[in-house]
C-alpha cells in the first residue's frame, strides 16, 4: 500500500538525495519536516529510532531503507515498533556488546604492543652498554703488558658477555609471552569482528555481510566470465504468524529457515538474512537452473516440516516459503542482480506463493 505521503516522500528522497553532498540547513529542516509527517503518516511510535529511520527515508539514504519502509508499510498498513527495530537493527545499528569487546580488545592489543616497544627498547639500551664495555675492554687490552692484567680483562669480557647473553634470554622471555598475549587478543578480535557480521537470531551472515560477499563475487565473476545466481526467498503469511503466535513463533520460525539455508549450502555459497523475513543466497560458479533446483529443494523440504514450539507445544502448521533466482548479466551491478532476483520473488508471491520463480518462467 502506498500513501500520499509516501509518493511526496520519494519525491523529496529523489531531490533531497540526489547529490552526494550534505544538505543544506534550508533543505535539512525540509527533510526533517517530512520525517515528522511520516511519523504521523505511518501511525509510528515518536522515539529516535522511527525518526532515524524517516529522516533517511525522506533524505533517501541508504536507498535500502526505502524498500524496506515500503514492504513493512504495505504489509501492515503502518510502520510498527517491531519493524522499527528491525529495520533499525538491519541498517543502523551495531550491537553495543560487539563494540564494547572491540574496544577492549583494542586496549588491550595497544596495551601489548606498548609492553613490547619497552622490553625492546631496553634491550637496545643494553646492547649500546655492551658495546661500549667491549670497546673500552678492547683499549685496555692493547695496553696489557702483563699475564694477570690479561686474565683480569678475559674475567671482565666474560661477565659481560654472560650479563649480555642474560638480557638477550630475558628479552626473549618477555617477547614470547607477549606475543603469545597479542594472538589471544587478535583471536577476540576477529570473534568480535566475526559476530558483527552474522544475524544474532540465526546465526546467518548478516545484511553488512551479503552486500559486500554480493560484491566481490559480482565482480570476480565478470573478470573470470563464470556464472553467479543469486536466491531471495520470503516466508509466506510472515506476518499472520506473528500475529497469531507471537513474536516468539516468528523468530523460531526465522530459526528453522536460517538452519534449512545453511544446512543446503556448500563451499562459497553464502546465505543470509537480507532483513525481516527475507533470506538470501549467493551461489558463485552456478547457473540458474542449478540455483532453481537449490530451491525447489529447500521449498520442498520446509514445506514439509510441521514446527512446534519446544516449550509450549504450540503447532505452528505447515511453514512455506516463495522464492526468486536470478543469474549475473554481463556487465551487471550487484544492485540491478538484486532488483530482478527480487522482481522474481514478489512474482512467485503474487501467483500464489510456495514457488520457486526464474526470469525463464
Amino acid at each position: 500500500m502506498t500513501t500520499n505521503s509516501q509518493d511526496a516522500s520519494k519525491s523529496a528522497a529523489q531531490s533531497a538525495g540526489g547529490s552526494d553532498r550534505s544538505p543544506g540547513h534550508a533543505t535539512a529542516f525540509n527533510v526533517a519536516n517530512q520525517a515528522f509527517e511520516l511519523l504521523q503518516s505511518y501511525e509510528t511510535p515518536p522515539i529516535p529510532h522511527a525518526y532515524e529511520i524517516c529522516y533517511a527515508y525522506a533524505l533517501g539514504k541508504p536507498l535500502e531503507v526505502l524498500d524496506l519502509v515500503n514492504r513493512a508499510v504495505d504489509e501492515d498498513g503502518i510502520l510498527s515498533l517491531y519493524k522499527v527495530l528491525e529495520i533499525h537493527s538491519t541498517l543502523f545499528s551495531y550491537p553495543e556488546t560487539i563494540r564494547k569487546q572491540q574496544e577492549e580488545t583494542a586496549s588491550g592489543l595497544s596495551s601489548e604492543l606498548s609492553t613490547m616497544i619497552v622490553e625492546v627498547s631496553a634491550h637496545l639500551s643494553a646492547n649500546d652498554t655492551f658495546a661500549d664495555s667491549l670497546g673500552e675492554v678492547s683499549q685496555e687490552l692493547s695496553k696489557v703488558t702483563d699475564p694477570a692484567s690479561l686474565g683480569r680483562m678475559i674475567v671482565l669480557l666474560m661477565a659481560e658477555c654472560a650479563k649480555a647473553r642474560e638480557n638477550a634470554k630475558q628479552l626473549s622471555d618477555n617477547l614470547e609471552v607477549s606475543l603469545s598475549a597479542i594472538r589471544q587478543i587478535s583471536d577476540k578480535l576477529e570473534e568480535a569482528q566475526e559476530a558483527g557480521l552474522r544475524d544474532a537470531l540465526t546465526s546467518l551472515r548478516n545484511r553488512r555481510f551479503f552486500d559486500r560477499a554480493l560484491r566481490e563475487e559480482v565482480t570476480l565473476a565478470h573478470e573470470t566470465g563464470s556464472p553467479l545466481s543469486l536466491v531471495m526467498t520470503d516466508i509466506d503469511h510472515f506476518k499472520a504468524i506473528n500475529d497469531t503466535h507471537g513474536h516468539p513463533a516468528g523468530d523460531a520460525v526465522l530459526r528453522a529457515v536460517g538452519r534449512l539455508l545453511a544446512a543446503n549450502v556448500k563451499g562459497r555459497d553464502t546465505p543470509a538474512r537480507y532483513g525481516g523475513e527475507e533470506f538470501a543466497i549467493v551461489l558463485p560458479q552456478t547457473r540458474s537452473v542449478g540455483a532453481a533446483d537449490l530451491s525447489e529443494r529447500i521449498r520442498r523440504e520446509l514445506s514439509g516440516k510441521r514446527l512446534v514450539l519446544t516449550e509450549s507445544q504450540t503447532k505452528l502448521g505447515k511453514i512455506t516459503a516463495s522464492f526468486g533466482v536470478a543469474q549475473l548479466r554481463e556487465n551487471e551491478t550487484a544492485e540491478e542482480l538484486i532488483s530482478r532476483c527480487d522482481h522474481c520473488l514478489y512474482t512467485a508471491k503474487r501467483n500464489g506463493r510456495n514457488r520457486v520463480v526464474t526470469e525463464e518462467d
